[in-house]
């Protein structure tokens, strides 16, 4: 690009036609920019510092952070726990090795309950999904055999229980020492 002329230089619109001017109360007019040589040390720009790496994050978040881990992109979830305390459970999602085995172990204070809903699901030929003990008769019936099923379930249980705890009529006989 070329310097201005004097001539556009002069005038404050840049050589264009220019209206009346209009100043406002003694404000002193801007100053006009200098085109000069400019020295070797100012046109020369120094080379910007390079970027540190992003650092990778350690610790996994969100909705697949257990996966994240297990797969190796993270060393640990937010509750801190690592690969090795990790697994899929049978239907492929990663659990805690410690909350499956708990849940498995506690499984055993609802499994007959369950099984009494299965049964008579299959016994009412429940289709579908039904609300146990909902507002519809086929949930209220489903409840009432369910219930049913377990009472049973637990008189059985209970009674095979103190026959094998109760003592036997026959004497034991004892080793006679000679």
């Amino acid at each position: 690009r070329e310097p201005p002329s004097a001539a556009q230089l002069r005038s404050a619109s840049g050589g264009r036609r220019a209206g009346p001017q209009r100043t406002l109360g003694a404000r002193p007019a801007m100053a006009l920019p200098k085109f000069g040589m400019k020295s070797k040390a100012a046109g020369t720009k120094t080379a910007m510092k390079a970027m540190k790496a992003k650092r990778v994050p350690k610790i996994a978040r969100g909705r697949f952070a257990k996966s994240q881990v297990l797969s190796g992109k993270r060393e640990k979830t937010v509750g801190g726990v690592k690969a090795d305390g990790l697994m899929k459970n049978k239907r492929g999602k990663v659990v805690s090795k410690r909350m499956s085995a708990r849940a498995r172990r506690f499984y055993h204070n609802v499994e007959p309950w369950i099984e009494s809903i299965v049964e008579a699901r299959q016994a009412l030929h429940t289709k579908g999904f039904v609300l146990i003990n909902g507002k519809t008769l086929v949930g209220k019936a489903l409840y009432v055999k369910a219930k049913a099923i377990y009472a049973e379930r637990r008189r059985r249980a209970g009674a095979s229980a103190a026959a094998s705890s109760a003592p036997s009529a026959e004497p034991v006989q004892q080793p006679v020492a000679a």
